[in-house]
């Protein structure tokens, strides 16, 4: 961000949030807005649902919350009184969308409706970071693909003829599923779906692919 020029960056994809700072979410038409301004502060602007989730995040500075969305007030409009706090100038603020994506029928202003500059787009300042992977990120994916592969080969193994994809996929990412917890004690799913396969690799999604395949060409 320094080397950008820029006094604060906010963030509004959640894969991004997650990133930066551990905090999951499941995104709904309530806006969820990491703002990282100097000197490494930081501000998570969440829905008075979100509220103990976020504050229990370590290192973030502060959580601006606003009760409900849609409600008296925007929450882009306390996206944008939290970019005033830290006296961010519109022209040295980046983003990596010029507000929030509309997921659930959500709408409302751009960030820079607001701000009466367009931001600055700073998405590559994580998508950068993010290509780099640690040991530990590598050891991650590996667990990842093992777990994938054994999923598979139990959806392989329950594809007859006469069975229909979700017959083939669901016993098999849901054993999988009670596998995976029992073996990592204290493992849960964190993500935006909602199984473990679903999130730790994908599985389920390419078993149904797999199992739909199948069925349709009567393999």
């Amino acid at each position: 961000m320094d080397a950008a020029g820029l006094d604060a960056f906010a963030v509004f994809y959640p894969a991004r949030i997650a990133y930066l700072t551990g905090f999951h979410h499941i995104p709904t038409e309530r806006p969820i807005v990491l703002i990282l301004g100097p000197n490494e502060y930081s501000v998570l602007v969440v829905p008075a649902v979100e509220k103990e989730h976020a504050e229990s995040v370590p290192g973030i500075d502060r959580v601006g919350i606003y009760f409900e969305y849609p409600g008296a007030e925007h929450p882009m409009e306390l996206v944008a009184t939290k970019l005033a706090e830290i006296n961010a100038k519109p022209r040295r603020t980046g983003s990596d969308n010029d507000g929030y994506a509309p997921y659930w029928g959500y709408r409302g202003p751009r960030l820079s409706d607001l701000t009466g500059e367009r931001p600055v787009d700073a998405e590559m300042l994580v998508e950068s970071l993010r290509r780099v992977k640690s040991t530990t990120e590598i050891a991650c994916i590996q667990l990842s693909c093992d777990w994938a592969a054994r999923a598979h080969r139990r959806m392989q193994d329950a594809i007859v003829v006469g069975k229909t994809e979700m017959e083939c996929y669901a016993p098999a990412a849901t054993q999988t599923l009670f596998e995976m917890v029992a073996e990592m004690p204290g493992w849960r799913p964190r993500g935006f779906s909602g199984t473990g396969p679903e999130t730790s690799s994908s599985a389920a999604r390419a078993l149904t692919s797999m199992a739909t395949t199948a069925s349709s060409s009567g393999r």
